[in-house]
């Protein structure tokens, strides 16, 4: 089991996948925007979005803090789902606009 795990994302803010810039203890991630869209009479209208990321770890970690930080963006509200030693999982409540997303385990 290790103490510590990273993954830094470069995100465009729009349909793209964000791109990798750094990791560690990684095995794997998944970045999905969902979006909500009222469907009526007059069309369609966004009535919002969310995006989740999964994160699975290499090795187990160390339950201890995962923090969900950027340096360079305000980030939207987001929530924790899940968080154990094989993965977690963050949703926000909206589009992450264009810039770094880090999530990190630390003891």
């Amino acid at each position: 089991m290790v103490k510590a795990a990273s993954l830094r994302l470069h995100v465009y803010g729009d349909h793209r996948t964000p791109e990798r810039l750094t990791y560690e203890n990684i095995f794997r991630w998944f970045y999905l925007q969902t979006a909500i869209d009222n469907v009526g009479p007059s069309g369609v209208t966004r009535i919002g979005s969310l995006v989740t990321l999964f994160v699975t770890f290499e090795n187990d970690v160390v339950i201890s803090t995962l923090n969900v930080r950027s340096p360079d963006i305000q980030l939207p509200l987001y929530e924790v789902k899940e968080f154990n030693q094989r993965y977690a999982v963050v949703v926000f409540s909206n589009n992450v606009p264009a810039g770094t997303l880090e999530v990190v385990v630390t003891p």
